[in-house]
């Protein structure tokens, strides 16, 4: 057994009394480390902003900045223990306490695009009152989440973010998997779900469906952000396709959330027989909109599954997940988490394929 110090002049570390192919580059794991304090403290600063003040982004952001963090930790400790799983589960339940807030501030955004788009006075009636509806049901989650987070004994303003970061570091065991090997296996299998929902969507056209899809292609793009975080060099390609479909995804998921918080709306006697009229005007112009964004969205899936198999996706994730994990393909990732040079983004664009030549071209 080769002793830890004969090994400092190749860049490895290796645990004492296990076999060799365990080690992995020592700057690899400096790089999952400074990902896990950067990620973790990114959260303990935004929780301020969230407690204190009315900030969508700040809610945005720790949404995103969360599941990030999970995905890192989960990574590293596939068997948790308590202390980890503690940890695990308040990310969760942060993010999940502001879903409801976040979906509110992006209707009531869409509501107020549409009340200065309307002329008709009795429409605009209409639209006023569900856009009073959400501002209400925004408060409501607003107090919700504030009270859930304040209740966390993990997650504070005062928490010190370094001893959480050290009880999630001191206990990787690095001899047990590979964490590369482990993120490639994660992918893989993350991927064969994504095309799973892929095909379900396609074949039902149900919105729950659709909407299952949407977060699979969440969870897929935010693992391979952690490959390139890791240094990969040949994940612009795949990430600019998540992107734009995600997007677009999104689009139609923020406009069928709108049409189930109008009906509610709608349904309310209080307002329905007072405003009968009004609320006709609105139930005319929904059902134009949803048979044109339910068109629009299968145009979308059934683009997406004729293009799969040929797009940069799928060649990125078949080369990633079947490659070795060596250390000179994965570096130290820099201060803005990607090792990548601008010349070999600008090269790999070139190269990358959408899902199909004409996505793009689908207005949704």
């Amino acid at each position: 057994m080769v002793a830890e110090t004969e090994l400092t002049s190749t860049g490895l570390i290796e645990t004492p009394g296990l076999p060799a192919r365990t080690a992995i580059p020592a700057e690899t794991q400096a790089g999952l480390e400074r990902l896990v304090r950067l990620r973790m403290r990114k959260c303990l600063v935004l929780l301020p902003k969230i407690l204190g003040a009315d900030n969508a982004n700040a809610v945005h952001d720790l949404r995103v900045w969360s599941r990030r963090s999970q995905q890192v930790v989960a990574m590293l400790h596939p068997k948790p223990a308590p202390a980890v799983r503690k940890i695990l589960r308040g990310l969760r339940q942060m993010r999940r306490s502001l879903s409801v807030w976040r979906d509110c501030d992006v209707l009531i955004h869409l509501l107020e695009e549409r009340l200065r788009r309307v002329r008709n006075p009795e429409e605009k009636i209409a639209w006023e009152m569900v856009r009073d509806r959400a501002v209400r049901k925004r408060e409501r989650q607003m107090r919700r989440a504030r009270r859930s987070l304040a209740k966390s004994t993990l997650f504070t303003p005062a928490q010190d973010g370094k001893r959480l970061e050290d009880q999630i570091l001191r206990q990787i065991d690095y001899a047990d998997t590979d964490p590369r090997a482990r993120l490639a296996s994660s992918i893989a299998g993350a991927y064969e779900r994504w095309r799973a929902n892929l095909s379900r969507a396609g074949s039902s056209g149900d919105p729950a469906d659709i909407h299952a899809f949407r977060i699979q292609t969440k969870r897929l793009r935010y693992r391979i952000e952690l490959a390139r975080d890791l240094g990969d060099r040949n994940t612009s390609a795949p990430l600019a396709c998540l992107k734009r479909l995600q997007d677009r995804l999104g689009w139609w998921q923020d406009r069928y959330a709108l049409a189930q918080l109008c009906a509610e709306a709608l349904a309310d006697p209080r307002f329905l027989f007072p405003h009968a009229r009004a609320a006709a005007a609105m139930l005319k112009k929904l059902a134009g909109l949803r048979a044109s964004q339910s068109d629009r969205i299968e145009r979308l899936v059934a683009a997406i599954r004729e293009g799969a198999e040929s797009s940069a996706l799928h060649d990125w994730s078949a080369g990633y997940c079947r490659a070795p994990r060596t250390g000179d393909e994965i570096s130290s990732p820099g201060r803005n988490g990607s090792a990548k040079s601008p010349a070999h983004h600008a090269a790999e664009g070139t190269n990358g394929k959408a899902f199909d030549p004409e996505l793009d071209a689908i207005d949704v």
